[in-house]
């Protein structure tokens, strides 16, 4: 068994074993945000004039199908969305004291969530300890397959519609997943400036996926038919314009 694999069942089990009000709790708040930054990548860098309004947690499901193309070997699944929910990571991600802590919880954090997703069954709101966390929205794809992202629990509120503006591969240590499926790019997310974020922190903003797991689909849909879902998890970083 990969380090990795192992570390991740021994969390589960540990969270799971533990009392709800015995489980680890996430210290400081929103107000953090300060000491959060992107990791370094091939991703195009924020642009100078937005600051991160808020650092989340997804959890979720990557949506495929290959009805056009049902047990073939020749024909590969077509993306349909996602879902996700979204937690505020900011209380989790800084409870160190330096920044190498905190790019350490940014690194570890979505495959540990990811580990718990597969092996508990549970949703992700009902998740033991690292989501021991605030859920501040939801992530899903609206009408035309335009990833969107609404965060009407987070204080202040925020929404953003969103095209895609920047992919890379997820770095080859990332967490495939139980089944190795491998994880989903990294991507910068720009407003699509139809209007659906006016008047939030996130008009012309931009949303950042990073350190990925899980969630890539099939090559071929040679052993599926119709839609399917692959559990992922990821951070998503939302900036907006600078007060």
């Amino acid at each position: 068994m990969q380090f990795s694999t192992l570390l991740l069942s021994l969390s589960a089990t540990t969270a799971l074993a533990l009392p709800h009000d015995l489980l680890p709790r996430a210290k400081g708040s929103s107000s953090e945000l300060s000491k959060i930054s992107l990791p370094q990548s091939a991703l195009p860098a924020v642009d100078s004039s937005l600051e991160l309004k808020y650092a989340t947690l997804g959890v979720g499901t990557q949506n495929y199908t290959c009805s056009a193309t049902p047990k073939s070997s020749a024909g590969a699944p077509v993306s349909v969305g996602a879902v996700a929910e979204l937690f505020d990571a900011a209380p989790l991600l800084t409870m160190g004291n330096t920044r190498d802590a905190t790019l350490n919880m940014e690194q570890s954090t979505p495959a540990l969530a990811l580990g718990l997703f597969e092996s508990t069954g549970l949703e992700p709101s009902q998740l033991p300890f690292p989501l021991n966390l605030k859920q501040v929205g939801n992530h899903f794809f609206g009408a035309g397959l335009v990833p969107t992202f609404v965060l009407d629990k987070a204080n202040p509120s925020g929404q953003i519609a969103c095209k895609k503006t920047g992919d890379i591969p997820a770095p080859a240590g990332a967490y495939a997943g139980a089944q190795g499926e491998g994880a989903v790019d990294w991507l910068q997310l720009g407003d699509n400036a139809l209007g659906f974020s006016a008047g939030t922190p996130l008009e012309g903003g931009a949303v950042y996926r990073i350190e990925t797991a899980g969630g890539m689909q099939d090559k071929t849909c040679a052993n599926r038919e119709g839609d399917f879902e692959v559990k992922y998890s990821a951070l998503y970083f939302f900036f907006g314009p600078k007060n």
